[in-house]
């Protein structure tokens, strides 16, 4: 992975955090941590990469990858629910009308939302 970052620069960090968003295990951790070592002089004798070019490319690679697994999973994700049901694993699949992010995070932040009840309830199995 270094020498992938090293040779393609700012394109490969920007594959690698794409990967890395889109649920391929590829551990940014380590693209990301060589990458903050090229922004010094610690690997060469100048910076390869700057602080703010990483930010930029890290941030917009997430963005991308993250955008590639949610289209994954609202087109496939009822196929895929149903493939694991067949198999054998306890599954369920259902749709909230007019839902979007904020409506499935905005309950968390009421301690007695019947959200939060099943979230204790689920982790106290």
């Amino acid at each position: 992975m270094q020498s992938f970052v090293h040779h393609y620069g700012y394109f490969g960090l920007l594959v690698l955090s794409i990967l890395s968003s889109a649920c391929f295990p590829i551990p940014s951790e380590v693209a990301y941590g060589f990458a903050g070592a090229l922004c010094t002089t610690a690997i060469t004798r100048h910076a390869q990469f700057s602080v703010w070019g990483v930010i930029v490319v890290g941030t917009v690679g997430s963005l991308i990858g993250a955008v590639i697994a949610y289209e994954v999973a609202r087109s496939a994700g009822r196929t895929i629910v149903d493939r694991w049901g067949k198999a054998g694993v306890a599954t369920r699949f259902g749709t909230v009308p007019d839902a979007n992010h904020f409506t499935a995070v905005a309950p968390l932040a009421d301690p007695d939302s019947p959200m939060v009840s099943r979230l204790r309830e689920l982790a106290a199995r």
